[in-house]
């Protein structure tokens, strides 16, 4: 696994794709608001042209309105991982969102789960 973290505006995106396309990897989005539909411009999310082919995961599948925990992502990243990995590919996890970087660290969602 590779990870490309940081504040927003550095070129995360960028690097990611370029990791992606040099050590056939795929992108898992560690955004917490990327993971939003409609909200590419306040997001900065990168557009679909300039990913290069590369696929991108856990972007763009929640409507505004929907909660979505860091005990999902958590489960969702986890889940995309292996599914990657399975497929001899490299799993690059790209994001500024901090709480989901170190759910991944350590396992853990800090929070306790959240109840259904």
């Amino acid at each position: 696994i590779a990870a490309v973290i940081g504040s927003s505006g550095i070129g995360k995106s960028k690097l990611a794709v370029e990791l992606c396309k040099a050590l056939n990897g795929q992108v898992i989005n560690a955004d917490a608001l990327q993971v939003y539909k409609g909200l590419d411009i306040i997001t900065n999310k990168m557009p679909v042209n300039e990913r290069e082919g590369i696929k991108h995961h856990l972007m763009d599948f929640l409507n505004p309105e929907e909660e979505y925990s860091v005990t999902e992502f958590l489960k969702d990243c986890s889940q995309k991982i292996e599914s990657i990995s399975e497929q001899s590919q490299l799993p690059v996890v790209v994001g500024g969102t901090n709480y989901y970087i170190q759910s991944l660290i350590w396992n853990n969602t800090l929070i306790g789960q959240r109840e259904s």
